[in-house]
Parts: structure tokens; sequence; C-alpha cells
């Protein structure tokens, strides 16, 4: 009789031992990773299970303890939303979720109550309490419930609440576990009942079955939430009559879920009882990229694998098979392909556009933990070591405790938290299997196994390569222009994400013009990428090296151009994060150290108001409060007055018991008491002096003090303004820093302004009706937003309080008055649509002609980068009488050429206009400036210490007209920035004891060799060195040396001359191939008549065969009985195509090319017939010709244009299989 719910499940270990032959069982049914991916680029078929350590909290392997080490201090935050009230967990932000941690730290390992702050018991019995009122509240149990149900995004959470129950099962009594029972299988059958419709719950959220979607937002994510939702049902109750429903709805949704009409369409493989071929979803780019809020969003590519780790699982709790079709997802390899294109060292991809869920660490855990334990993948079971590791110093980072913070929404919290138990779950799942712990790759292996270039296109915008040594990419995207750079893949060293510019100063700005080229090694022999962006009338473009090196080149994008930021934090020296970055020059190194925080001091207990106010460090005996504007009412009135000391002594309270005077005060509120420590006295200014704007308190050090902050604790009656001040007699006082008043409470920075006359040299009054600030360049991503603005006389009168004010535009609710309305609140932003217009304006009428002597603009974090004053008499006609450039506090600074940060990354720039300066701007972040300007501008990109950063700006560089060069690394790269075509002699000049040979024509001079190239309009190309020759021959020969490719080179006298007829000359010349290092001596013949000669062993590089390197189809889930067909255009004898039956194979050329011809090359006689046929949009194809069976090579001429090759084969079982499939060029064979 089949049973109407699962069985309860046994104690976890005890369950899983048991399973052994059920999981065998599962095994089988499913294909092993191999079947996943391209047999070229998946080797991690070959995973291997780890030796036993011991691990610590009793985890099953150093990952999973990091977990559990997680979820432990991460309980101290559960403790906060307990709620008495009902006695469970809060409802709010579906923080109940937070079930799941607490059900595995109470069931598995060794709990630490001392680092959770509650006892083993006490959180098992809020679990319980909790699952078992949530459970009766759920919508399937209680029609009038409060949650359930909803597809978006209640169900994501009821899968962890269902975890819960699952693993707490027999300490659940009766009630609550047939409520679980009916949770689950409601969903599946309510989902089921939707049949493939949207959701009436859901609003709008759809994933729009059955076409999908994938530009700008793609419908992966929400495909993934329909599988979550018939999952439990399919778990918990397999022998359910509904269960082929929901398994084949299941099955549907999954196959369908990363959509790919040229994959899918061209692969017959049958995934859940269908052909991927009958798939009509499409949810990501041909590309393999996923794009979501506008534009690549990693976090959302990993939401297949995040839906996977959901999924599975509910399976293994339920003592289930995973369906194999949640294992062979179409396309899923190529999309983990992509992700390792854009991995960082932390274990979580780059963002290079769209920030959203940056660093959301405790989310993006269940991905990789998916793919590591589940596939058994040993590169992603390194990203999650790389990501599990820092889970302790992330906590540790304010707020603290938390494993979702840096970006997201609330809810995310306990999301994390029940991610991060179910990926515990999962290395457990995974130690008790037959293969045991999934062994890691190791780290020193890791990049180098990620390493490769990609262009993924226009239509997402980005051209990527990782190496080894860095990771690289430039971004054509709206709102996404940039070129970002990592040495080391620390996603923590630069900001790069978002609107944040890297390199281009405008990531808003359109480009008009994209020219984009990969390198790989089986076609060019090595690997790199160059690409270069027309923007307006201007270029801007980078070159990857496979040093991990690069090169950014532009026409001069003005005075930010070749700008980046440095991350400066505080992660307890987590990957370097201690608080401070340090910069090297050629004149000497500088750090900058994030400012101390002071704890709060227990004098300060009843202050109204505290006022913490940094300045750069002085030597000072006196310190002084200089009242500007005090309470209306009852003047200044002051608990404590701190100041604080530098370095070690930056938490030191230097004022504390010294004495204090003022200007006055009241019997009863001595000025003493400020440096008294005693939390209930406080100095106020006598009854008589509350209006007098100008009180004073100040304290004498004793002695000389350095001090580079002071804290106020006030009173209700609280200075609206004051000036902080020093001095060494008592006498002479100098300013340090000022309080503006609440008024400006808000502000994320205040901008002071003199304003100069029209022909004056020196700030002086200028009158003006009209005031208004002109904007040059705004914040990257919201343009422009000001809090006040305000315009100031001579005696500080601010003439433009609550005058009317005009802008360019503003948005919804944040009108131009806001600007002079005294509202801290208040705000003037621009309109959404003109947050990318660098002129936007806003203007104050002051009434009648004033003369003010500064306009201070108080800025919303969207400040003006670049802005001027201007004044008027009647609003037509408008004279500067300012210009403002934020470039923050200086740090460093140098007249040369070359900066490296942290020993790390190093810049040197070949014709800058300024000096390279870092400065800090905004909290947690450095600007490193390169000296852009309005002239082209080439920035060589080093990895390393500022050693390795010198000796390049030291090294010679080639240099030719009409072109921006560079010979880094040994290459030679060109970039021409202009509109024409450009041919013209680079000169090398000599550098050690051999000369590199290009392709092209090179003349041997006596201190360089002059080598013609030819470079497109708006484009760039990368020239490997081909040959060498040694220096000293090079010098003597004055001959040209041609290499027509990697193999053929050819040696004569320029001037047509005969070697022979002159004794001098230099008759032979030894020349080594780089590929294979043979060196030949070869005879200088005369230009037209001289041989080639050719290199045996050495490839031909640049290779005509447009199908190397290739993305092909059937691509990760293959058909039975056929190999990946990448092993027919890596360009490698040793890897091989497999038909299968009758199987067939595409390659994808990325674009329309021309074709000459196509050929096939197979490992043995007897070959298969074959048809060839071309596509230009991969779904339609026309037969082009026939290849007749038997002989091992076979060709057929196409002459003509497409995107697409198709080989049809009648391969049968014994045939011969496929080393290459060739798609040449015209002209060659």
């Amino acid at each position: 009789m089949a049973r109407s719910g699962p069985t309860p499940a046994r104690d976890a270990k005890t369950s899983r031992r048991h399973r052994a032959i059920g999981l065998a069982l599962a095994a089988a049914l499913a294909a092993p990773l191999a079947a996943l991916a391209p047999a070229a680029l998946a080797p991690a078929a070959q995973a291997s299970a780890a030796p036993a350590v011991k691990t610590a909290f009793g985890a099953p392997d150093e990952i999973a303890a990091d977990y559990y080490a997680a979820l432990l201090r991460h309980t101290r935050w559960v403790n906060t939303v307990w709620d008495p009230a009902i006695n469970a967990y809060q409802f709010k932000d579906f923080n109940f979720a937070v079930v799941l941690g607490n059900a595995v730290i109470v069931t598995h390992g060794d709990y630490d109550a001392e680092i959770t702050g509650i006892s083993k018991d006490q959180l098992t019995q809020r679990t319980i309490d909790t699952i078992r009122y949530y459970a009766a509240k759920n919508r399937f149990v209680d029609p009038n419930g409060t949650w359930g149900k909803k597809m978006f995004w209640d169900s994501t959470f009821q899968s962890y609440f269902l975890d819960a129950g699952r693993v707490l099962w027999d300490q659940l009594d009766a009630a609550t576990q047939k409520h679980l029972e009916t949770i689950a299988v409601g969903q599946s059958a309510y989902t089921s009942d939707l049949d493939y419709g949207n959701d009436p719950l859901s609003g709008s959220w759809t994933a729009d079955w059955p076409t999908g979607k994938h530009e700008g937002d793609t419908a992966q994510e929400e495909a993934g939430v329909y599988t979550q939702a018939l999952a439990p049902g399919l778990a918990w109750a397999p022998d359910h009559a509904d269960a082929p429903r929901w398994n084949e709805q299941l099955g549907d949704w999954a196959r369908n879920a990363a959509g790919q009409p040229t994959a899918d369409l061209n692969n017959p493989a049958v995934v859940a009882g269908k052909p991927v071929s009958t798939n009509t979803m499409q949810t990501i780019y041909d590309t393999y990229l996923v794009e979501n809020h506008g534009s690549f969003g990693p976090h959302y590519q990993s939401d297949i694998w995040r839906s996977g780790g959901r999924n599975a699982i509910q399976f293994i709790l339920n003592d289930q098979p995973i369906p194999e079709y949640l294992k062979h997802q179409p396309n899923s390899a190529e999309l983990w392909q992509s992700i390792k294109m854009v991995m960082s060292n932390q274990g979580e991809p780059f963002m290079p556009m769209v920030n959203d869920r940056e660093y959301l660490y405790g989310r993006d855990v269940i991905p990789m933990a998916f793919l590591g334990q589940v596939l058994r993948d040993p590169d992603a079971v390194r990203a999650e070591a790389n990501m599990a590791a820092s889970l302790e110093a992330y906590q540790a980072y304010a707020p603290v405790d938390r494993l979702a913070k840096f970006s997201g929404e609330p809810k995310y919290e306990p999301e994390a938290r029940a991610e991060i138990a179910i990926s515990y779950l999962l290395h457990v799942e995974a130690a008790e299997s037959v293969e045991g712990v999934v062994q890691a790759t190791p780290p020193d292996e890791f990049f180098a196994r990620l390493a490769g270039v990609r262009d993924f296109g226009a239509g997402p915008g980005l051209s990527v390569q990782q190496s080894s040594n860095a990771w690289a990419a430039a971004s054509s995207k709206k709102g996404f222009l940039k070129f970002p750079w990592v040495p080391g893949h620390d996603s923590w060293l630069f900001a790069l994400s978002g609107a944040t510019p890297y390199l281009y100063p405008n990531s808003a700005a359109t480009v008009a013009g994209r020219h984009t080229s990969t390198y790989t090694g089986p076609r060019d022999g090595f690997e790199g990428t160059a690409s270069v962006f027309r923007v307006g009338d201007g270029y801007a473009g980078q070159v990857t090296l496979p040093s991990g090196a690069a090169l950014y080149a532009s026409t001069g994008a003005g005075w930010q151009d070749g700008t980046v930021s440095v991350r400066n934090l505080d992660l307890s020296g987590y990957n370097g994060l201690d608080g401070s970055r340090t910069y090297s020059t050629a004149e000497g190194s500088a750090t900058d150290t994030l400012p101390v925080v002071t704890p709060p001091n227990p004098a300060d207990a009843n202050a109204a108001r505290i006022d913490d106010l940094s300045f750069d460090p002085v030597s000072t005996r006196f310190v002084r409060i200089q009242g500007q504007q005090g309470n209306a009412r009852y003047g200044y009135s002051l608990y404590s007055v701190h100041a604080y000391g530098t370095a070690d002594e930056a938490t030191m309270d230097l004022a504390a018991g010294r004495p204090a005077t003022a200007s006055s005060e009241d019997p009863a509120r001595r000025a003493s008491t400020v440096t008294d420590a005693n939390p209930a006295t406080r100095w106020a200014v006598a009854v008589a002096e509350r209006t007098r704007a100008d009180s004073w308190i100040q304290v004498d050090l004793g002695a000389e003090k350095t001090i580079g902050s002071v804290r106020l604790a006030w009173e209700a009656s609280a200075g609206e303004r004051y000036l902080v001040q020093t001095s060494s007699d008592g006498q002479t006082w100098t300013t340090q820093t000022a309080y503006t008043g609440s008024a400006d409470a808000n502000v994320a920075r205040l901008d002071t302004v003199d304003l100069t006359p029209a022909g004056a040299t020196a700030p002086a009054p200028v009158e003006a009706r009209f005031v208004r600030m002109q904007g040059v360049q705004g914040d990257p991503a919201y343009g422009y937003s000001l809090y006040s603005m305000r315009a100031l006389t001579a005696t500080g009168v601010d003439a433009a309080a609550g005058r009317p004010a005009t802008a360019s535009s503003s948005d919804a609710g944040r009108a131009p008055s806001s600007v002079t309305d005294s509202d801290p609140a208040s705000r003037w932003a621009v309109s959404r649509a003109d947050r990318t217009r660098a002129d936007s304006w806003i203007q104050v009428d002051l009434g009648a002609p004033t003369a003010i002597t500064q306009v201070q603009l108080g800025w919303e974090a969207s400040a003006g980068r670049e802005y001027r004053i201007q004044v008027s008499a009647d609003a037509e006609t408008w004279q500067d009488a300012a210009s403002f450039r934020y470039t923050g506090d200086q740090v460093i600074t140098t007249e040369g050429s070359w900066i490296n940060v942290e020993g790390t990354a190093g810049f040197v720039v070949r014709g800058g206009q300024a000096p390279i300066t870092v400065s800090s701007e905004k909290e947690g972040i450095n600007t490193v400036r390169l000296g852009g300007g309005d002239r082209p501008m080439l920035v060589e990109m080093v990895p390393g210490d500022a050693a390795a950063t010198a000796a390049q700006d030291a090294a010679l560089q080639p240099h030719a007209d009409g072109l921006l060069v560079s010979s880094l690394d040994g290459y030679l790269t060109a970039f021409n920035l202009t509109g024409a075509d450009v041919t013209t002699d680079v000169a090398v000049p000599y550098v050690g004891d051999t000369v590199s040979l290009f392709a092209g024509d090179q003349v041997l001079g006596a201190d360089a060799s002059n080598l013609t190239v030819t470079v497109p309009a708006g484009d760039a190309v990368v020239l490997a060195p081909r040959a060498t020759v040694p220096t000293s021959a090079a010098q003597a020969a004055g001959v040209t040396v041609s290499v027509v490719d990697g193999r053929t080179v050819r040696v004569a006298r320029p001037d047509g001359g005969d070697a022979r007829a002159d004794a001098a000359a230099t008759r032979t010349l030894d020349v080594t191939n780089v590929e294979t290092g043979e060196t030949r001596t070869l005879p200088v013949g005369k230009p037209k008549v001289a041989a080639a000669t050719s290199f045996r062993g050495a490839t031909p590089f640049p290779m005509p065969d447009l199908a190397l390197s290739t993305l092909t189809f059937p691509a990760s889930v293959l058909p039975e009985g056929m190999t990946s067909p990448q092993g027919a255009v890596d360009d490698d004898t040793r890897t091989t195509w497999t038909p299968g039956a009758n199987g067939r194979m595409v390659t994808d050329l990325g674009t329309a090319q021309p074709i000459g011809t196509v050929t096939t090359q197979w490992n043995g006689d007897d070959a298969p017939a074959a048809t060839v046929s071309v596509s230009d949009d991969g779904i339609t194809f026309r037969d082009v010709g026939s290849i007749k069976a038997g002989a091992p090579r076979g060709s057929v001429v196409v002459e003509a244009t497409a995107r697409y090759v198709a080989l049809t084969t009648e391969w049968a079982e014994g045939d011969p299989s496929l080393i290459a499939l060739r798609v040449l060029v015209p002209g060659t064979d």
C-alpha cells in the first residue's frame, strides 16, 4: 500500500549509513560530472576523496567546520530575534527561518554554548516551539494562515522550514509532523495546478513560461523557484498519486531553467524523459552569461546551483535519491565555466557591472557547495573553501555576527543562516558517501586551471581574461564602462563594481563603437584580449596579457582619466584588510590608515548629542571650542570635552583630568566639570551669556601633545555651529575644524568655496542676484544631490536662506527649493533621466543684488566631482566666480611616472599630464589618480611589488607615429585610437641579449628594429614574439626579417643588394623559434628571392582555423554514446569527439565569418560519411556539402559567410572518432 506521507527520519548519522544502497542507486541514475561539461573543460570528473583529518567541532571536513563555527557565532544574532510574546522567533523578514541553522547545530557536531550565548537545550526547545507555531500558521494548514503557499518568496523560506522539521523530526509532536507533510504536499500540488502559469498570490512575479527572458533580467531565478516549490512534495511523498505530475513539471522546469536555444535545439539528449531540443525557454545569453537588473549578475547566474542545493537537501533528508535531471541541467556546466572566468580568490565572482548582492558571503556559499559536494567539482570546492575561511573575519565586521552584509535585504539574514546550514549538510552527505570528502583543487593550481579568455559579446558588453596572476575585464555596457584589472584576484583590493569607474572616468558614457579580440593558445599561441571602445569623439581601450599584466590607453578623458578606487577596510586583517593601504612611488612610500574608532566613554552617558571631529594631527597645549551659534535659549552646555592623540594614543583622552576654563560659567555648572569623568556634571554658560554666540571653553593639556580628534558630549543646549581651535600659548589660536550645525547632520560632504570677482586674482566679495552651481562632473551613478546651498556674506549671513531655487531637473520629492529650506532631511536631486547628465545645474534667486564671499554646498553622497560657481544679475548672462574639483585628503603625490599599490599592483604611466596622486575621499576608499588629461596616455599595469613597477618604468619602450605602443612582458601592443587605419613603423629598442621578431617585416638596425604594422581604426593588436636573433648579430646584420607565421621566417637585405657582393655584409643569421627553441642558421637573400625557412614542429600561428577554441553543441548534457564536441576544436590530437549513433555537432564561430573550406580528420580509416551544414542563427541550417565514408581526412568547399557550422555523421559503433573539425578561412587549405 502506498504511504500517504513520509516515514519519520532516523537519526541523521544512522540514516545516512542505512542509505548506502539508496545512494548507490542514485549514483547509477546520475551520470558522472564529465557529462555536465565538455571533456576539455571538466577534469573535475577526476575528483578524489580527501584523506580523513581531525577537524573542529566534529565536522566532517575543514570547510564544514568553518560553516559550523559561523552558525555558532550567528546564533548570537538569532537570540535577538526571539519573540517571547508568541514563544517563537519573529515573523518579520522571515526571521523564523533561523530554525534550520538551529536544527543543524543542535543535532550535529560539538555544540558550544559559550559561543552561542544560549544553552543547547534552550535553543533546541525554542526551535521546536517555533516549528510548531509556524507550521500551524501556514496557509496549507490553516487557510487563514499568515505565510506560505505564495511562490515568491514564501515557498523558498518554506523549503528551509521543512528542512528544519525533517532534521528535528523525532522531537516533533504528531500534529506538527502532520502539518509539515501537509505543507510539503500542498506546495507541490498548488504549484502543479498552476500548470506552468503565474502565481496569483505573487503579484507581477513571473517565470515567463514558455519563452523565458534573458536580456536585462533573467527568468532563471524564477524558474528555480518553481523547482523549489515542486521538489518538497516529490521528496516527502514520492508515492503520492500526483507525484508523476510533480515529477514531470519539475523535470520541465529544471531542463529549461538555463535555456539557451542555439545549444538546446541542437541537443537531442534526453533529460527528464524529454529531449533537450524540446526546450522552449531562453534565460541566458548564447555566450553563457546571465543578466539581472540590467547587466551581468554573477549572483543570479549562480541561482541554478543555489536552487540545486535547496532541492538536493530535500531529497537527501527524506532518504530519496536526487533526481538525475537536477544534476544534469542543460547548460549548467557552461555557466560554471563562465563563472570561473570571473572568479576571485575569495570564492565570490567579481562583479564589474551591477553590484547586486556583492560580498553577500552568507548567501554565496550554497551554489559552490552544490557544485562541490553534490556534483563533486574540485574547483568549486576550492572556491567554497576560500569563502568559508573568510567567514570569521566577515562576521567580526560590523554589524557583528551577521552573515549577510554590504548589500541585500533584511530577509537575507535568516536566509543566509539556512543556506549555510544546507551547505553543512551537503558536506556531511558527501563525507558519508562511498566517494568520501571531496578533495579541493590545490590553491597554487586554482587559477591556472581557471585561466582563459572570453568575449561574451556586444550584448552583455563584457570581455575577460583570467590568468594565474590576475583577472581583467573590459566592459562596454551602458552605465558600466570600465577596464578593471586585479592582480592576485583580490576582490577587496579595488572597488570596481556598480557605477564605480575603473581607469575610464565616466562609467555612464555611451560606447558608440566596440572592437574586441581574443587571443587563444590553440589559435594564437598565447592568451590575451584587446578591446577599444569609441566614446564620443575619443577612444579608450585595454589589452590583457597571459602573465597577468595589462595596458590601458585613452585619447584623454579629462583630469580623472586613469582613476582607480582602492578599498581600505578593517576586516580583522583578513586578506590584508587591516585598515591601512600602502602606496610606493619613486620618492618613497606612504600609508593611509583608517581613523581609530574611539569607544564610548561612560562620562558621556547622559549626553543629548555627541560630536566626533577629526583633523590633521597637530602639536598643541591648549584646545578650545569657540562658539559661533549656540542654542537659541540656553547658549552652550557640555558634559565632556575629550581630546585624543594619534597612533598608540589614538584612543587615549589627553584632556582627562586637565584644567578647563571658559568665557563664562553658571555657578552650578563649572568649566572644570568637562574633564572630570563624571556623567552627572556639566558646564553651562552664565545665565547672562546665554545669548552670546561666541562663548568658548578651553582645556590646558599641561604640555605640548599631538592630537588628531576631539569628542564633545553636549547637553540639550548644544552648539549649533562652532570651531575647534588649538594653541601653544593660549593666546594665538588656529582653527583645525568646524561644526556647521544640525542643518548639515545628513550631509556627506560640505564644500565651502571662495568666490573671486571677474578679472581679480584673489578671493573677494562678488555682487550678484543669482547664484548657480553649474555641474561639470557628477556622481557616476546618481548625478547631483544637495541638502543645502548657502550664499554667505562677509559677516557669515546666508543670503540664500528661504529664497526660491530652480534647477535643470529634479526627481520626484526632491525639489530644488529643498536646498534653501533649512530642513536637514530634505534635499534636491536631479531627475532619474538626468543622472548621467554632466552639466546639470541648480540656482538660487537672492531677491536683490547681494555681495557674497562664499558659497557652501552640503552634498548628499551623490556629490559633484567637479563644478563651477556662477553668478548673474539677470539669470541670463552668467560669469564664473569659482571652480571646484573634489580631490579629498591627499595621501601621497609623485612627479614620477609610476605608483605601486600594496606591493601588489603597479601602474606605469606614459603620457601623463599631472602628478600621480592618492587621496582619501570617502569612507573606506582611496582614490588613485594617474595624471590623466586631454592628451593620449598609456598605462602599463604590472603585477608585483614596487621594484617590479620601477623596473617597468625604466624599461626602454617602442615608439611609433599614430599609435600608442608598448613592449610590456615581451609582447608588442599597439593601440590605434583614431578613426582611420594606421600603417606605420614601430621602433623597438634592443634590450638584453636577444631581439624578438614579430609577425611582419622587421628591419634590424644598430640600436633598434623597425617593424611595419597595420592597425585598423579604433582597434588594438597584440603581437607575440615568434622568433629571436642575437642582439649582437642584429646590430651588425642590417637585414630585414619577415615572420610569415609562427613557423616560417625569411631573411633578406632591405635594399635588395646581394650579400655576396659585399664581403663585410652578413651572409647568415641565427634565428631561434620561440615555441620549439630550435635555432637555425638562415641565409640572407634578396627580398624577392629569399626562400622561406620553416621550423619543423612549430605551429604556424595564427592558425587560420575559425573553429579553434569555439563553443560547441551539444553542450553539457550529451546524447547517449557521444563525447564532448570540444575534443574536435581544441587542436589537441589526444582528445577527440565520439559522435555516437548518427551523431551531430555544431561549432559557434562567435560572429558571421567568411568560410573557405571545412575539413575533417578522423583517428582511423573507415571514417563515417558526413554532411556539412551552415547557419546564420544556429537554428536553421543549410547543407553545403558531404564527405564520403572511408578516408580519415575529408573536406567540403563552402565559400560562404556563416556563424554556425554543423557536421552530421553516419557514425556507428566501431567507427573512428574525430580528431579535428576545421573551419578554414578562404585561401587556406
